[in-house]
């Protein structure tokens, strides 16, 4: 289609027409918004050309949808965590010193020649044991 301008210059209306990008040097079906000087592929048998500017005219419209994706994917809990360590509650040391008892045992080691010796048992837990000079009680 032809059409004149104002100033009676010839104008080409060209779109979704068969070319040669300008910038990508692929062929498919575009348009050129200075009759025929630049030539921008929209459409391929690959599929749909989109460009930076194109992305940019959409964004006002996704920007909302993909904060509420981000959002949500941001939400973590405990049970959802891969690769965590194994981790023990106050609940699984209720037999163990706590750190006033063991601050007591530094202070008072004992008769002369006994000492507190802590160390890990069989059973994975902390436990104390009576040193006395020449052997364990």
């Amino acid at each position: 289609m032809t059409v004149s301008s104002s100033n009676n210059e010839v104008r080409r209306l060209i779109a979704m027409d068969q070319g040669i990008d300008s910038e990508l040097g692929i062929v498919g079906l575009g348009y050129s918004p200075d009759n025929g000087l630049h030539f921008f592929v929209t459409n391929t048998i690959k599929g749909r050309v989109f460009r930076q500017k194109d992305a940019d005219r959409l964004w006002p419209f996704m920007k909302g949808f993909v904060s509420r994706q981000i959002k949500e994917s941001l939400v973590v809990t405990w049970d959802n965590i891969n690769g965590k360590p194994n981790v023990a509650l106050k609940s699984d040391l209720e037999n163990l010193a706590t750190k006033d008892e063991v601050k007591k045992i530094e202070k008072e080691p004992g008769p002369p020649g006994q000492t507190w010796q802590p160390y890990v048992g069989d059973d994975g837990n902390w436990h104390l044991k009576l040193i006395i000079s020449g052997g364990e009680i």
